[in-house]
């Protein structure tokens, strides 16, 4: 509800000032505000301005809460998905575990078993690692050390790290990343948002597809930066979803995706690489046209 108002009683060395506004409660974006119809001195056209001033950071305020307000139903929403996420690779465990345990499995089924149990293993520990990342995040109690990095190295690395996953799909792998592209970074957090977007896109390209990464270095009045381009080949992704991307949420933009996981590796990266100050983004044309994400993070000075 909204009301207009008016204070008759308020004087300012002796000038009577109106006010006239809107109030509106807390919690559903309520804003208000106040004009003095009267100047005085400028005594009143400095209060009307901290009354704005105060007025925006009441706004920003208010959407600040409802951001955390979401990412907190989100976070709930991931605790639930976890425990149902959690019960696959256990079940799995406990299975192949009562069967070496009966102690009648050939040399090759012992092998096996070992192999599905620390597969199954590592998915937890993953699941378990991206949860508390995004609960660091949440409180934001996640930090990094900045050193100079060399981000074309860096690039080098990650796509080395997934060649073979990409090479089993029959996925094409290049890298264009020259060295001495250096940026005030922390060397561990930016090699783990260069795996997730790697690993995302080779999850999403078929075989037969392609994946490119390259790295530059771009000027303009904001200074230099350091620009990663990540391009696929594979399902692309709705326009409708695309700003959805990057919440605290799983996603599921593959016509036929079969993928675990708490869908947090995205969130994480972009969160990430806002604590570089830096930003990611995406872009894609629609299903199977592929997806481009970008990392813009600011070069070194010097």
């Amino acid at each position: 509800m909204t009301s207009t108002f008016e204070t008759p009683g308020l004087f300012l060395r002796g000038v009577r000032a109106a006010y006239a506004g809107s109030i509106r409660r807390f919690g559903a974006g309520r804003r208000w505000r106040a004009r003095p119809t009267v100047l005085d001195d400028g005594r009143a056209e400095a209060l009307a301005q901290a009354l704005a001033e105060r007025d925006a950071q009441l706004a920003e305020a208010l959407a600040r809460c409802e951001r955390l307000e979401s990412q907190v139903r989100s976070r709930d929403a991931s605790l639930a998905l976890l425990a149902h996420e959690l019960r696959g690779p256990t079940d799995v465990i406990i299975g192949w575990s009562r069967l070496l345990r009966g102690g009648s499995t050939q040399e090759s089924e012992r092998a096996r078993a070992m192999a599905t149990i620390e597969r199954n293993a590592v998915a937890q520990s993953v699941l378990v690692d991206d949860l508390v990342e995004a609960s660091l995040v949440v409180a934001q109690k996640l930090s990094i050390r900045r050193e100079r990095t060399d981000v074309g190295e860096l690039a080098r690395s990650a796509v080395d790290a997934v060649r073979a996953a990409a090479e089993q799909r029959a996925v094409t792998l290049s890298c264009v990343a020259p060295s001495g592209l250096m940026v005030p970074g922390d060397r561990a957090r930016l090699a783990q948002v260069l795996s997730s977007l790697l690993s995302n896109a080779l999850k999403h390209t078929p075989g037969g597809g392609s994946i490119e990464l390259r790295c530059s270095l771009h000027g303009g009045h904001g200074g230099r930066r350091v620009v990663l381009e990540l391009s696929d080949t594979g399902v692309g992704i709705p326009a409708a979803e695309l700003r959805h991307l990057f919440e605290y949420r799983r996603h599921d933009h593959a016509p036929s995706r079969r993928s675990s996981g708490l869908g947090l590796g995205l969130f994480l990266a972009q969160q990430l690489v806002e604590l570089h100050g830096g930003t990611l983004s995406v872009r894609s044309a629609g299903r199977g046209a592929g997806a481009t994400f970008v990392v813009s993070l600011p070069a070194q000075a010097g």
